[in-house]
């Protein structure tokens, strides 16, 4: 790997941390398998094969498919976001020498991603050759298709960079009306462009809340079915999660006085939310609670349930508790939902919550090719999961300690009937490299 990112890793975690990491020991997990997908050492079309200088964006993947970013933040060159099929190779959705469609220039900040299906849609900020700058949600329609704008700065409404989602052909995004912050909305557009569709603004009315509109709202990847969008929504004295359909009243799901399952310090309540994802009718959604710090709960099948909390008991950990949930960038929600599956980010490690039992995915005492995984600056996306398979991005460090580097590893799950999820300390899981993309 490149010395930039050695240098960085370093001083990101310190010594201590490292040799903490060789030094664990594995957790293996029956049933489940983690292979490679892409690494430092993977070849991207275009690029010299001598390996990555960067780290990953959080992937993202729908049925087999996948798009995932790959270099930056600073100090890291921006190498450009590609797509593939799992067991297939990798294409380019954009680089650093594609033209966007309304600069004319080229990227210099990529920021997220979505899938569905073919479709990819993005967020990014260029520059023309006078050097103003532009931004966006942009699109590319088919693999290895021209770049399209969905919104930009010259819709109607203004996309914000980071709250947006997709399903089908459509986009649901979080937009402003002639840039002005206090002037919001959630919105729909279709993926190739066009005219926007209005599901709420500042003038909706808060329902149970009389005379009261939203003051903001927030939502992200993995928080539009096609159907509904789910949003945090805020207003004076209060907050919650709605859904909403456009054209219709949004709908209170849970909210700062509703009763929550109580969290292992004794809260029912919470003070704050983050942004939901949906599943047909099922969600998962962060909270801040008064003393067990930050929750994440689902409503599974009409049921409302605790999935842990910074308190909850880490599967394997000795007796640990959680005390780090859903840290992660921009374009991470630290938890996501397909099939009554939970997916979510706790310390050192991706879960998975499944019929109330919690199992690790993959935790900074995984070895894989002679890597641990390293949860810092990444985390997963509300997209991550797909059917049974799960999209996770993290920085690598060696197990000799003389190289780091960075991964985003495909984790497959057992159906439940097929396989028990039991924590088990001397069964090897089935940990191999995925030759495709190298």
């Amino acid at each position: 790997m490149k010395s930039t990112l050695v240098k960085f890793i370093g001083a990101r975690l310190g010594l201590v941390l490292i040799t903490a990491i060789v030094l664990a020991c594995p957790m293996q997990v029956k049933g489940i398998t983690v292979e490679v997908l892409l690494d430092q050492n993977s070849d991207l079309p275009g690029f010299d094969p001598t390996g990555i200088n960067g780290l990953f964006q959080a992937a993202v993947i729908d049925n087999g498919r996948y798009a995932v970013g790959v270099g930056g933040p600073a100090p890291f060159p921006v190498l450009g976001t590609f797509r593939g099929t799992i067991g297939g190779g990798l294409s380019t959705v954009f680089d650093v020498t594609t033209p966007f469609p309304d600069s004319g220039g080229t990227i210099i900040l990529p920021l997220a991603n979505v899938i569905s299906g073919d479709n990819v849609v993005f967020t990014g900020i260029t520059k023309d050759a006078a050097e103003t700058t532009f931004s966006g949600l942009y699109n590319q329609l088919t693999p290895g298709g021209p770049l399209g704008v969905t919104a930009n700065r010259a819709s109607a409404f203004v996309p914000n960079l980071t709250d947006f989602a997709i399903a089908g052909s459509t986009v649901a995004y979080r937009g402003q009306v002639d840039s002005t912050p206090e002037d919001f909305g959630i919105f729909t557009v279709p993926v190739a462009g066009g005219a926007s569709t209005t599901a709420i603004d500042i003038t909706t009315a808060v329902p149970g809340e009389p005379g009261k509109t939203f003051t903001n709202v927030r939502m992200g990847p993995g928080g539009y079915n096609g159907d509904k969008i789910a949003f945090v929504g805020e207003f004076d004295g209060g907050s919650g999660v709605y859904t909403v359909r456009p054209g219709e009243a949004p709908v209170p799901v849970v909210t700062t006085d509703t009763p929550l399952p109580t969290t292992s310090h004794g809260d029912s309540t919470a003070n704050r939310f983050d942004r939901p994802v949906i599943d047909g009718n099922d969600l998962a959604f962060g909270a801040s609670t008064f003393s067990a710090g930050l929750a994440d709960y689902a409503i599974l099948g009409g049921t409302l349930t605790l999935v842990a909390d910074e308190g909850t008991p880490i599967p394997g950990g000795g007796g640990s508790t959680f005390t780090n949930l859903n840290a992660g960038g921009v374009d991470k929600s630290g938890y996501a939902l397909d099939n009554g599956r939970i997916v979510f980010r706790g310390d050192n490690g991706i879960y998975l919550h499944e019929e109330g039992t919690i199992t690790p995915l993959l935790t900074s005492d995984s070895v894989i090719d002679g890597f641990s995984p390293v949860f810092t600056l990444t985390g997963i996306t509300g997209q991550a999961i797909s059917g049974d398979q799960v999209l996770i991005t993290a920085l690598t460090v060696s197990v000799t300690a003389d190289e780091v580097g960075a991964a985003t590893y495909l984790v497959t799950i057992p159906e439940p009937a097929s396989a028990g999820l039991m924590v088990l300390a001397t069964v090897p899981a089935l940990i191999r490299r995925r030759s495709g993309v190298r």
